[in-house]
This record gives structure tokens, C-alpha cells and sequence, in this order.
């Protein structure tokens, strides 16, 4: 598992298109309110400050309120307002799309996008989404892997065969169905492939997948999940080099630390959202919330702006390293906003273990103290 990096890390911003602040502290704890308008604008900034790509989720009903913009709806709009930065779904359900249908719309949207779209496919996870609107559940989560693997198998040979696809699964059927204009990418986007709940995923992911994400996650987890896939792949006779790792985590930014913990006891005020179980209306479960946190870094020197920052997964440690990381080469901090907003980053390297990627990090954290500076959306 430990292995030489074989490619530059990239970072993508996964575009807030729900709110769900509060102490849980899941991607967005202190966005009170969903803003379309405001969602929007952030995703079109991270292209401009040259992020590599833009995540949109995909569920019916999502957040504190269930209010959430529908997510390839979003992806579509984003391609349009947008030029270079790719353009990928987080946990795109295939049981919410007929998969023929689902191969046409992202074909499509590969070609007027001129060839962004990542397609990270999922089976879904909430049962209260598929029976709210009437799709058929399956408690188990290998019948819905396995399920989704024949979405998938459809879906790559329409986007593969020229002449028309006859195909007879034990879920879905097609008979003569085109796909034209194929997708730009070939032999065809980018297929995604996340966590590693059960063997049929993790089967799915060493045969098909062109790359593999961890949602935030210890240390320790990482590890065993990185060390699952890997046991997949060899199975399979693949290498764990051929996918692309991702691992996405959460970013608070604020002028001084002091400003972090108060942001953090700001989060931790919010009502939670209903049926979360989360409080940290005592002390000590606040000093717990802090311990969740990593330490903050201070980012200064050539740096357009300095600031601190605590990195964290939600709602459990994460350290890029084995330990705390913690820069202070500087005092001073701008003063410029009064209130902060946490957002999720995407993160994409290959690399077994995240914190091997540290040094290379620089650029892309620059890049987020200028989103600070520049970027009304961003309260500081």
C-alpha cells in the first residue's frame, strides 16, 4: 500500500446545492438556507480561481428543510455556465433513471460540454427517498449492487457500440437502441465508483470503475477501505494504480484560529436537523466538536492572503498526517468579514493515503485563500 505518487492531485468543490448546518457538521454547517443563486455563482468562482472539476449530489430531498436543487438539472446548468473545469456527479442514483435514458442524457452532456462529465454512479442509500417517490427498495445492499452493475453494463455498451444495442438483463432490456452522438471521451467518460459497502461494490469497482471515491473518513478507516478496494483489484488481476483515488473532505476558513472556534461554536448553535441526533449544547460535547477538528494552519508568506484553516471530516478526525499538522509562521491575520462559511472540497490524487499528498497541496490552498478574499459568497 505504499506506493510511489503516480499522479498531481487535483481539487474539485463539491457545490453546495442543499443546506445542513448545525452541529453535525456534514458539508455545509453553516449554510443556513439554501441559495441557488449563491450556489451557483460559488461553482462558476472555483473554474475561475482554477479548480480542476465541480461535484453535484443527487438525491430528491436532502438538508435540514429537504429543500435541494435536483442534481443533473444542476450539471447541465453548470456546463453551460462554465468552459474548462470537468463537471462530475457525487453518488449519481442509477435506480432514479432508466439506464438507456441514463446513457443518452450523459452522452449529451459530454458532448455540449466538450467532453467534462466524470460519471460517478451509486445504487442509493436512503429508503425514504425510493418510497417517497414510488422506486422499489431493497434492504439489502448487494441486490441493489448488483443491480446497478447491470445499469451500468448497458449503459457502457451503449456508449461503446456503434450499431444499435439489444440487451437482456434481469432488471432492465433494450432492443435496437442507439446512443448517437456518442460521448466526446472514449471509449467513454470517466466511471465512478464509490465506498466499499459489500463484495458486489467492490467487485463492480476492480472490473469497471475508472475511478473509486471514499466519502470523509479517519485515518484508520481510509486505510481499510483503500486496503479493500486493493484486495478487489488483485482478485480481479488489476492493479490498485489503474483507478483514480479520491477521497473528499471539509474545509473551514477564517481570519485567526480564534475566529475557527468561533465559527465552530456558531455551527454547533444551529438546530440540528431532525432526526440527526447531534447537540453540542455543553461544554464538554463543544470541546469535542473542537477535538474533531484538526489543528488549524496558518497560511502566510507568498500567499495572498493568510488565514486560518481546520481541516476536518465530518463528523470525525482527519489529520493529513499521522498527527496534527500545524504551520504558524505567522501572527498576523487579514481582517477583513465578520462571519464564515464551510464548504466540502473534493480531493483527487493518486496516492494510497491522503496525507502523502501534503506538499503538493500549496496551490490548491492559495487558491482557497483567494476564494476567501475575493468571493462575496465566502463569508469571512
Amino acid at each position: 500500500m505504499n506506493r510511489a505518487l503516480t499522479r498531481s492531485p487535483r481539487f474539485g468543490f463539491c457545490v453546495p446545492i442543499f443546506a445542513y448546518p448545525g452541529p453535525a457538521l456534514f458539508r455545509t454547517p453553516s449554510y443556513e438556507r439554501l441559495d441557488p443563486r449563491m450556489s451557483l455563482d460559488a461553482a462558476v468562482e472555483c473554474e475561475r480561481l482554477g479548480y480542476d472539476s465541480l461535484w453535484v449530489a443527487d438525491h430528491f430531498f436532502h438538508g435540514h428543510d429537504g429543500a435541494i436543487l435536483e442534481g443533473w438539472t444542476t450539471l447541465c446548468v453548470l456546463a453551460g455556465l462554465t468552459n474548462r473545469i470537468r463537471l462530475g456527479s457525487i453518488h449519481l442514483c442509477t435506480a432514479f433513471r432508466n439506464p438507456a435514458l441514463l446513457a443518452k442524457m450523459a452522452a449529451t452532456l459530454d458532448v455540449l460540454s466538450n467532453d467534462r462529465l466524470i460519471f460517478f454512479a451509486d445504487s442509493g442509500n436512503r429508503r425514504a427517498e425510493f418510497e417517497a417517490y414510488d422506486f422499489p427498495w431493497q434492504e439489502d445492499s448487494r441486490v441493489r449492487n448488483a443491480r446497478m452493475r447491470e445499469e451500468l453494463e448497458l449503459i457502457l455498451r451503449l456508449w461503446r457500440e456503434d450499431g444499435p444495442v439489444t440487451f437482456a438483463g434481469q432488471h432492465y432490456a433494450a432492443r435496437d437502441a442507439l446512443c448517437l452522438p456518442h460521448p466526446i471521451q472514449r471509449p467513454h467518460p470517466p466511471l465512478w465508483l464509490g465506498e466499499t459497502p459489500d463484495d458486489v461494490m467492490l467487485a463492480a469497482i476492480a472490473d469497471m470503475a475508472d475511478g473509486w471515491n471514499s466519502t470523509p473518513a479517519t485515518i484508520a478507516e481510509l486505510r481499510a477501505r483503500l486496503a479493500r478496494v486493493d484486495a478487489a483489484c488483485v482478485s480481479a488481476g488489476r492493479p490498485l494504480a489503474d483507478l483514480e483515488l479520491s477521497l473528499e473532505i471539509q474545509i473551514l476558513i477564517a481570519p485567526t484560529r480564534a475566529r475557527v472556534e468561533e465559527q465552530l461554536d456558531y455551527a454547533a448553535s444551529l438546530p440540528a436537523p431532525a432526526g440527526s441526533g447531534v447537540s453540542y449544547a455543553d461544554p464538554a460535547s463543544r470541546a469535542d466538536l473542537y477535538a474533531r477538528w484538526a489543528s488549524a494552519i496558518s497560511c502566510s508568506g507568498s500567499w495572498t492572503s493568510r488565514a486560518w484553516m481546520g481541516f476536518a471530516s465530518s463528523p470525525t478526525r482527519y489529520y493529513p498526517g499521522s498527527r496534527p499538522y500545524r504551520i504558524t509562521t505567522s501572527r498576523q491575520a487579514t481582517k477583513e468579514r465578520t462571519t464564515s462559511h464551510a464548504f466540502g472540497v473534493q480531493y483527487i490524487g493518486q496516492s494510497t493515503l491522503p496525507w502523502t499528498m501534503w506538499p503538493a497541496w500549496a496551490s490548491p490552498l492559495r487558491r482557497l485563500c483567494r476564494c476567501w478574499r475575493r468571493w462575496p459568497c465566502i463569508h469571512m
